[in-house]
């Protein structure tokens, strides 16, 4: 996912991201924003102003405490206000809704299937 090519990138100000890098002779610039223990960034070079997420924690440490589900959630609220505002390049392709059979993929991952007899 990424920004549209003709938004600029101070759009991003709007959602509290933080000008971290800037060129002004190359017009690099480089926002982060912390969701909890994300940190979500988006440069407008070799990332072509695609916004990347990555996880910024001791992947040692445990992770309970962490609030990661608000953290998506926050994540989440603000991609999907950028999608509203038009900020966003979405796919060109509608995308087929996804159904979940439960017992089809119950039978298929069940590790005592051969006790199981088919009726």
């Amino acid at each position: 996912m990424k920004l549209k090519e003709t938004v600029s990138m101070d759009v991003l100000k709007e959602f509290n991201f933080m000008m971290v890098e800037h060129n002004t002779q190359s017009g690099f610039q480089r926002f982060t924003k912390h969701y909890g223990i994300f940190l979500v960034t988006v440069c407008n070079n070799q990332l072509e102003k695609a916004i990347q997420i990555t996880l910024n924690a001791d992947g040692r440490q445990p992770m309970k405490n962490n609030r990661i589900v608000a953290s998506i959630h926050q994540i989440n609220h603000d991609l999907c206000e950028m999608a509203v505002r038009g900020y966003l390049e979405l796919p060109q392709h509608s995308v087929e809704p996804i159904t979940n059979d439960w017992d089809k993929q119950m039978r298929e991952s069940n590790p005592f299937a051969f006790m199981m007899q088919d009726c």
